[in-house]
């Protein structure tokens, strides 16, 4: 069963609702300062708390990037063909774009 606490006097109840011993009444009996009881054990997310999720607007790159269309199996097994007969197995990603562009422009003539 859920319990609901206040967040001034620590009162449990086993209904969520305003504070009976917290709560400022007029003469009227009319609400003026309403404190609002919350579930026991639910995490209560505020400014400080440390979960921030903004989301970051993509830059110009990794927009394109996201929508670069996949190499089709055919085009994958070319470039394969390609690090192989350059014989390239160790390096790094800007050496084998530059393999890569060199076995195509071969191709090509």
């Amino acid at each position: 069963m859920k319990t609901y606490i206040c967040p001034n006097c620590d009162s449990e109840s086993r209904f969520k609702g305003l504070c009976r011993d917290c709560t400022t009444y007029d003469d009227d009996g009319n609400v003026v300062n309403a404190v609002r009881r919350e579930e026991l054990g639910k995490h209560v997310h505020d400014e400080n708390c440390g979960h921030h999720h903004h989301r970051h607007t993509p830059t110009i790159e990794q927009f394109r990037a996201a929508r670069r269309p996949k190499l089709t199996k055919k085009q994958m097994q070319r470039y394969y063909d390609i690090l192989k007969e350059a014989e390239f197995t160790e390096g790094t990603v800007e050496e084998a774009k530059q393999v890569l562009l060199a076995g195509i422009n071969n191709e090509e003539e």
